[in-house]
């Protein structure tokens, strides 16, 4: 071959090369402008403008069955008759067609977060989800818990038990999360004493046998101080260092006025919902996980349950956070009619 068409080979090949390493690379970028802007819409809030307009806009909620008849339902908080509402199956249970107010069900563990959940489902329609992965309930409606790949934005919560306690517990197998920037958050408050209790539950609908409770040396004994300090803890980051729209919910307040707060609730979601709507998710708000109230036979009172020194430290952070509740957003919890378990009771609960 003669150095003439050598020459020409060359600059062929180069040109060629060179062209191709052009296109591969803005392909590359192009791929990864795409990907960075996927992550941002889930994991960021977008700039001040956009998040200001999910925070004003205002959803209906999808329709049920039609209601012709709201004549036995007189009272919000009391089951009428059924013939005019159907509790939503997991089928009914959908994405909102826009996206929303990235919004934070926040709270520990037992705090009754899938209580909430499944009333705002049976009273919108609308999905909730979760930063993990429960197939219990997945399988028993709530069909987006671990539908990651979806865009959270487009349910209505994304449940976080969030910040992460200091401790471990070996049968919750998750990684670290690093808290996402909400827009808005709702943080359920339970009573320390019930929610210590609770945490005697290790899987949704277990039973534990009244004489578990009494025993010295269980697990569930040498965990309560580490369990009030989580607690306590995260009630106060989101209570005072959360710079976003806060509700704090009191759970003695969902389980006494189940129809008013889920109201309260869904105005602060800006969710157009009807009256007939709410009294519906009233009706059908038991759900498959709502555990019912146990019936104590050893003791007059929760409070017996812990020993005297872990009594004030639990009431000094119901004082600390009764007082946060107070002072930023004029919730009076300690004057609340419901009973605190701060002295002893012969309520049985």
């Amino acid at each position: 071959m003669s150095k003439t068409r050598w020459w020409l080979l060359s600059v062929f090949l180069t040109s060629f090369g060179l062209l191709w390493l052009w296109l591969t690379n803005e392909r590359s970028l192009t791929d990864r402008s795409i990907v960075l802007d996927a992550f941002r819409s889930i994991r960021a809030p977008g700039d001040p403008k956009t998040q200001a307009e999910r925070l004003r806009q205002w959803v209906t909620p999808f329709p049920r069955t039609v209601i012709s008849d709201l004549q036995d339902i007189t009272d919000g908080n009391k089951a009428g008759s059924n013939h005019w509402c159907r509790e939503r199956p997991s089928g009914d249970i959908r994405l909102s067609p826009v996206e929303l107010a990235f919004t934070g069900l926040v709270g520990p563990w037992r705090a009754g977060n899938t209580w909430v959940r499944h009333l705002l489902q049976q009273a919108t329609g609308f999905c909730t989800t979760g930063l993990y992965c429960d197939k219990e309930l997945r399988d028993h409606g709530f069909p987006f818990e671990c539908a990651h790949e979806v865009d959270r934005k487009r349910c209505l919560l994304v449940k976080a038990h969030l910040p992460d306690p200091a401790f471990e517990r070996t049968y919750v197998d998750r990684l670290p999360e690093v808290i996402p920037e909400f827009d808005r958050a709702v943080l359920l408050v339970r009573n320390p004493y019930e929610f210590i209790v609770a945490n005697m539950y290790f899987w949704h609908m277990e039973t534990v046998p009244e004489e578990a409770f009494m025993k010295n040396n269980s697990r569930w004994r040498h965990s309560q101080p580490k369990l009030l300090d989580w607690w306590r803890d995260m009630n106060a980051y989101w209570l005072t260092n959360y710079t976003g729209a806060l509700l704090p919910v009191l759970y003695s307040r969902i389980r006494r006025d189940v129809y008013g707060e889920l109201h309260h609730l869904l105005a602060f979601l800006h969710v157009n919902v009807s009256d007939a709507d709410v009294r519906c998710a009233v009706q059908c708000g038991e759900g498959s996980f709502h555990r019912p109230s146990r019936k104590w036979t050893r003791v007059r009172s929760l409070v017996e349950l812990f020993d005297r020194p872990l009594q004030a430290k639990i009431n000094l952070s119901i004082a600390e956070t009764s007082k946060q509740l107070r002072d930023k957003f004029g919730i009076i919890w300690m004057g609340d009619n419901d009973d605190l378990f701060t002295n002893t009771s012969t309520s049985l609960h």
